[in-house]
């Protein structure tokens, strides 16, 4: 009887890492800041980033790691709604996803966003969109498994005030 609860425990596992279809559970323990005087809440499936921009004095970034399960993209696209909630849109907007060690699977960016409105944005693996693909950044296969996603939401300057917001992280054909 234990041995097939086993089995049943990990064919339940499988299932659901193999039909998710939103990679981020939700779960706020797995979300970090770059900014310790920063802050991190969940409201409605919305997450919102806030705090200041640490980084150069031309560039600085706020930057919003979102840590996932494993999975992959089994031929899918990664998605996101994104939208600055500050006083002044960003002048950039990165969106990576990495594997085990660290290493860049996926990685696009466009300089402009986002944008105070709420938009979806997919990253098109190896080619551009309105999100355009940075191919020297990738150090991982198309095919490894994902299991953090990072929004840098950038301006220029250092020492900004800035809120970004993000929902729907999840899979698109």
């Amino acid at each position: 009887m234990m041995k097939l609860m086993s089995i049943l425990a990990m064919l339940c596992t499988a299932a659901l890492l193999s039909a998710a279809d939103v990679p981020w559970s939700g779960d706020k323990t797995a979300l970090t800041l770059n900014d310790k005087a920063g802050t991190v809440t969940i409201e409605n499936g919305v997450i919102t980033s806030a705090g200041k921009s640490i980084g150069s004095e031309r560039y600085s970034y706020l930057i919003l790691r979102v840590k996932t399960a494993p999975f992959a993209l089994n031929g899918k696209k990664l998605a996101a709604t994104v939208w600055a909630a500050d006083s002044k849109p960003g002048d950039s907007l990165y969106i990576k996803a990495k594997t085990a060690g660290n290493k860049v699977m996926l990685s696009a960016y466009n300089w402009g966003l986002p944008t105070t409105e709420a938009k979806q944005y997919t990253i098109i693996p190896e080619k551009d969109d309105v999100l355009k693909w940075i191919a020297a950044q990738i150090k991982a296969p198309i095919d490894s498994p994902i299991i953090e996603i990072e929004f840098h939401y950038g301006r220029k300057g250092n020492g900004n005030d800035m809120k970004l917001m993000v929902k729907d992280i999840k899979l698109v054909d």
